[in-house]
Parts: C-alpha cells; sequence; structure tokens
C-alpha cells in the first residue's frame, strides 16, 4: 500500500521537477541498494523491475553477487532477532507517517477546523487540537523506541556481515560512478535527483542534509564540479 502511494507521489514529483526517468530509477537504486546495507529493502519484484529499466540506458554490473550479498545481510538480521522484519514494517510505517501522513492529518484537521468552526466550542477544538498533537507524539516516540531496538542489532551483530555491507557499497559506488559520468555527458542537473543514504561513505556524493531526530538517514545528490545551469 505505502509503496504504492510512494510511487504515485515519486510520479507527480517527476513531472513537477522535470527529472528525467532513467536518471531517477538509477538514483532510486542507489538508495535501496544502501539501504538493504542495513537490513533494509524494497519487495523483490518491484526491484527486478527497475533494475529492468536502470539496463535499459546504464552499464551496470552483473546483479547476482550483489543479491547474494543482499540475503547474507538479512539471514545474519533474521537469525538474530526473530521479529526483526515486524520492527522494519513498524520504521517503514511510522517514516510514511512522518514524512507524508501527519502532514495530511494536519491539513485535514485544520480544514476541518475550519467548516465546523461554527459547530464546535472553544473547548472542543481546542481537545481536537490536543488528539493531533498527542497523535503524533505518538508516532514519533514509537518510532525512536523502534529505531533503538533496530540499531542495537546492528551494533551487535554488525562483524557477522560486515563484509556483505562493503561488498554492497562497492557496488554501489559503481553506479554512482555510472550515474556521474551519464551526468556529465547529458548536462544534466544532479540536484534534481535525491539520494537518501544510511552511510556517506562513497564517493562523488556531496551531503547536503545530516541525520536528526526526526530523519534518521542523510540526503545527498551526485557530485559533478563541471555541471553548469
Amino acid at each position: 500500500m505505502f509503496g504504492k502511494i510512494g510511487e504515485y507521489i515519486g510520479k507527480i514529483k517527476r513531472h513537477i521537477t522535470g527529472r528525467e526517468e532513467s536518471f531517477s530509477n538509477l538514483a532510486w537504486l542507489i538508495t535501496v541498494i544502501d539501504n538493504y546495507r542495513v537490513g533494509k529493502g524494497v519487495k523483490r519484484e518491484v526491484l527486478r523491475d527497475k533494475l529492468l529499466h536502470v539496463h535499459r540506458k546504464f552499464d551496470i554490473p552483473s546483479w547476482g553477487g550483489a543479491y547474494n550479498d543482499i540475503r547474507g545481510i538479512e539471514k545474519v538480521l533474521k537469525d538474530n532477532m526473530s521479529n526483526f522484519r515486524f520492527y522494519l514494517n513498524i520504521l517503514t510505517f511510522t517514516k510514511f507517517l512522518v514524512k507524508q501522513g501527519l502532514l495530511i492529518i494536519f491539513i485535514f484537521s485544520f480544514i476541518g477546523m475550519l467548516t465546523l468552526r461554527p459547530k464546535l466550542s472553544n473547548s472542543q477544538i481546542r481537545y481536537l487540537f490536543y488528539l493531533v498533537i498527542a497523535f503524533a507524539w505518538i508516532v514519533v516516540s514509537l518510532r525512536a523506541y523502534v529505531k533503538s531496538k533496530v540499531l542495537d542489532v546492528y551494533i551487535r551483530h554488525q562483524a557477522d556481515y560486515k563484509k556483505n555491507q562493503l561488498k554492497l557499497r562497492d557496488y554501489n559506488q559503481k553506479l554512482i560512478d555510472e550515474m556521474r559520468t551519464k551526468m556529465r555527458e547529458e548536462n544534466e542537473n544532479p540536484k534534481r535527483y535525491k539520494l537518501v543514504l544510511y552511510y556517506n561513505d562513497y564517493d562523488n556524493v556531496e551531503i547536503v542534509k545530516e541525520p536528526n531526530w526526526l530523519r534518521d538517514y542523510y540526503t545527498g545528490n551526485i557530485k559533478i564540479e563541471e555541471y553548469s545551469v
């Protein structure tokens, strides 16, 4: 459900910003592979579909080795935390609520207050406002709790899948370099294509936003010094 909503939102954003679909697909793939380094991921069929689109334009390495490393990371995490997938689903759900759901709730609450204002007393409106604030606090608190549980697994067992992470980093670096080369050839604006990363150990990536209390990832884009507006 949330994947489909995200896909529709991505299409709308591409239309508004004028982003080229093939570059958007490769930026998405780079983001997903980085997410796999911390045990997160997407449905296999979605990944296969994106890979087919990316292969049409870009010269990227064979997927077999990267897939084996992804399976290796997932196995270590699942073996050491039986409900690991459940926690990841909660993180995905609360991320959606924080990024888009809460904004929608606040907008509809605001519209609702304006619409129902003549029918509600000041105390009733105040209670509705408190209810929205309480819901937001619960979502943020739940996300922080689950994040701490997941991070504990990463920290305690990272040595068991470190080699898989490093291989995925090398694979992702090749995708980044390929995207950079094609952008330079086509004079494409790298700032149109956001990368959402949990690691900042890549070359030729400019980090524009650091993690904070609400966002547990970096935001960056491909670094192309020669790009001309």
